[in-house]
């Protein structure tokens, strides 16, 4: 009877029916990071090499709520319900440079111009080296425009750059180690260095025309400049000031032959 009870037991321990895992669901939000995307556009403007940021990018932010099932308090799977926008994502748009060299504009001599980016703040000189004046330094982000570059006496270059300050246009010079383009692709500078001198009283503009700034001082008639080149009926010339080198622009009509 012993053995008959004994047995009963272990049959029923062994087909103990078995408690079924419980399933529950939980809700969930989670705020998700939306990385921005970037689009590029070619621009025969630029310098090949460069590239311009147009649009900066933003990340954006969703809140994403998911339904979670749960076994015995384990997730074993999540679905998503639905996404509220929290933060807008932003693109980032691009422009990168495909000209492969500097010309001049035939109709008007002036020469062409192609849009850079800087790396670092913009120290200048109205010339290329520390000889010649400083006009001041500018933002990084300032737009320019290189033209051409030169090396000074110690084999250093510089460019040549065009930009706007304050609504009023510039040209000046700065280290090509703050611009960044292929350097390659930048044409050397015309310098005819002839010594020569002013016919009459000149205005002085920082570039080949009235839209240009103008320096603090007229060059009177008969002083003595060097002449480096023409574009656009102005011709750039170098001018000593009594201290310090200035180059700019006058009249070409000025300037003895």
């Amino acid at each position: 009877m012993k053995k008959i009870c004994l047995l009963f037991f272990v049959l029923l321990f062994l087909f103990k029916p078995l408690a079924l895992a419980k399933e529950t669901y939980e809700f969930l939000d989670v705020q998700e990071i939306v990385p921005y995307t970037i689009t590029t556009q070619a621009n025969n403007k630029l310098l090949s090499g460069t590239k311009n940021i147009l649009q900066l990018g933003k990340n954006g932010i969703n809140k994403v709520t998911y339904k979670l099932t749960l076994k015995d308090g384990l997730e074993i799977s999540r679905q998503k319900l639905y996404i509220e926008v929290l933060e807008k994502m932003i693109p980032q748009i691009e422009e990168y440079g495909t000209a492969t060299s500097s010309t001049y504009n035939i109709d008007n001599n002036k020469k062409e111009l192609f849009y850079a980016t800087l790396n670092q703040k913009m120290a200048t000189r109205t010339g290329p080296s520390t000889r010649y004046t400083e006009p001041g330094t500018y933002p990084k982000d300032t737009e320019i425009r290189i033209i051409e570059k030169e090396l000074d006496d110690n084999n250093v270059p510089w460019g040549l750059v065009e930009f706007s300050y304050r609504k009023v246009k510039f040209r000046a010079y700065t280290g090509m180690k703050r611009i960044d383009c292929d350097a390659d692709l930048v044409p050397w500078g015309n310098s005819l260095n002839e010594i020569t001198y002013t016919l009459k009283n000149s205005s002085f503009y920082y570039g080949p025309g009235t839209e240009y700034a103008k320096h603090k001082y007229d060059i009177a008639a008969g002083s003595s400049i060097i002449l480096i080149d023409y574009e656009n009926g102005y011709a750039m010339i170098d001018f000593h000031n009594g201290t310090q080198w200035v180059r700019g622009y006058i009249l070409e009509e000025n300037v003895a032959d």
